[in-house]
């Protein structure tokens, strides 16, 4: 990132925080991916192609912590590897901060599902 875009992005800064992202193993959702790494976020890379999620998070994992899985963002329960995944890369301290995902997650990530 450009110090231009480091000085823009200086108060969008998201240290010590976990983003849950779907759909991040490419496109859109890995650019989004990236920019939240970049901008301090810890980042667990969710998309239905597990190999592709573990692929990009291991991209992103240069910028900062990354972890993939495989997530179905049609199933209305959090998988055992996703909420794994948020255990491992997150401050212990902090709990689930930042999170960017589908609506169907929301409820599970909240203890709800």
């Amino acid at each position: 990132m450009d110090d231009l875009s480091s000085e823009a992005l200086a108060a969008f800064r998201l240290d010590g925080k976990v983003a849950l992202i779907t759909g991040a193993a490419s496109g859109l959702g890995q650019a989004t991916a990236e920019l939240f790494a970049a901008v301090g976020a810890s980042v667990v890379v969710a998309d239905l192609n597990g190999g592709a999620a573990a692929a990009t998070a291991e991209q992103i994992a240069e910028i900062g912590p990354a972890m993939g899985v495989a997530v179905d963002v049609a199933d209305a329960e959090l998988p055992s590897d996703a909420r794994f995944a948020v255990g491992q890369i997150r401050n212990p301290r902090d709990g689930l901060n930042g999170s960017c995902f589908s609506y169907p997650l929301a409820p599970a990530l909240r203890g709800e599902g």
